[in-house]
Formats: C-alpha cells, structure tokens, sequence
C-alpha cells in the first residue's frame, strides 16, 4: 500500500534529505556534463542527459523549498533513476559508472519514505 499525499508528512528530516540530494545530484552532473564538454569527441546526447538531471534536481529544490516535500521527492527520485538509465544507454551499456547511481538512489528513496512508509 503506497502512501497517500495526505499521510506523506514531510517533516524537516525529509525535506533535508531531498535539498542535500538534490544540490549534490545537480553538481555531479553539472560536472559530468563540464568535463564532458572539454572531451573530443564531444557527446551532445551525454552532455544533454546530464543537464536535464541538473534541471530536475533543481525542480526538486524548488519544489522543497515551496514546501511540496511529497512532489519533490518523486522528483528527485524518479528523475533521478531516468536521467541514471537514460546514462548508461547513452554510454552503451549497463558495465559503466551510471550504474553507481542506482544503489545511491534506493538509499534516498529509503531515508524519504521513512519508518511509516516502511511497515506499509
């Protein structure tokens, strides 16, 4: 049983795990896509995935900041896991360091689903 908007209270806990998440997630990405903009051959599909996730994980924090704790956590991560699959197809496979992503994402998803949503 998933939980319903109205019992997802995100209380300040939750709300600092997804503005931490959300400010780390932006600035990899934001690198990756710098470092990759410095490499020959320059990829303009990587480079565009990883702005994209730069600009969820910013949706993200803006919607914590506006109090919306519920919506900026599917935000994060959801988009999360896209802009990570989206990677590593872009890449060409599933034996490369998007990968890494994914362990980290359930870990988020864990702290922002808290003791309650855990017993459901």
């Amino acid at each position: 049983m998933l939980l319903t908007p109205a019992e997802f209270q995100p209380h300040f806990h939750a709300r600092k795990v997804v503005r931490v998440c959300s400010i780390w997630m932006a600035t990899v990405w934001l690198l990756l896509a710098l470092v990759q903009m410095t490499q020959e051959p320059r990829s303009l599909l990587i480079i565009t995935i990883n702005l994209s996730g730069v600009a969820a994980m910013l949706l993200a924090l803006a919607l914590n900041e506006r109090k919306q704790g519920l919506t900026a956590s599917l935000v994060l991560v959801w988009s999360g896991w896209a802009v990570a699959m989206a990677g590593s197809a872009a890449i060409g496979g599933f034996l490369h360091a998007p990968l890494l992503a994914f362990p980290l994402l359930l870990l988020v998803a864990t702290w922002l689903l808290g003791i309650k949503g855990m017993r459901q």
